[in-house]
């Protein structure tokens, strides 16, 4: 989350280059940036989940440290670019860390598409899957609507 927040707050700076001199040296943290800090991490639980049993731990880190970069450069540019209004995520979230998710089962395929040692399923690894798709079920509403503004009349 807060690489997230850290690689989301630079590149908007970068892509929007308002006063540089000092945008650059100084990235904002309130609330709405932690939402969406939270939203980086989501885009990288997507991803997991096409990686999952694929490889280790360290290889994990790696993957989401530049994750996080591009996720931020790709979230900069469609906010701020294109000028896309997301609100459920849709765009730069769920599609993000699906493709992202693919195209690192590419990359950490073997020579051959054989199965590894590490893709095969536990007990504890079920149940945790279980409880996190019990709480993203509960707090989805939540998170679906969580930077909406109301419209005054």
């Amino acid at each position: 989350m807060q690489w997230a927040i850290l690689s989301i707050g630079f590149w908007n700076m970068v892509i929007t280059g308002k006063d540089e001199a000092v945008s650059l040296s100084k990235i904002p943290i309130a609330l709405d940036s932690m939402i969406i800090g939270d939203f980086g991490a989501a885009a990288a639980m997507i991803a997991f989940g096409c990686i999952l049993g694929k490889c280790n731990l360290q290889q994990l880190m790696f993957l989401v440290f530049w994750e996080m970069i591009i996720y931020g450069l790709n979230a900069a540019i469609v906010v701020n670019v294109i000028g896309a209004t997301d609100m459920g995520g849709s765009m730069y979230i769920h599609t993000f860390g699906a493709y992202f998710g693919l195209a690192a089962t590419y990359f950490f395929q073997g020579k051959r598409a054989e199965a590894s040692s590490n893709a095969k399923s536990d007990y504890n690894a079920e149940v945790t899957a279980l409880i996190g798709t019990l709480f993203l079920w509960m707090y989805y509403p939540s998170f679906n609507g969580c930077l909406c503004v109301g419209v005054q009349q």
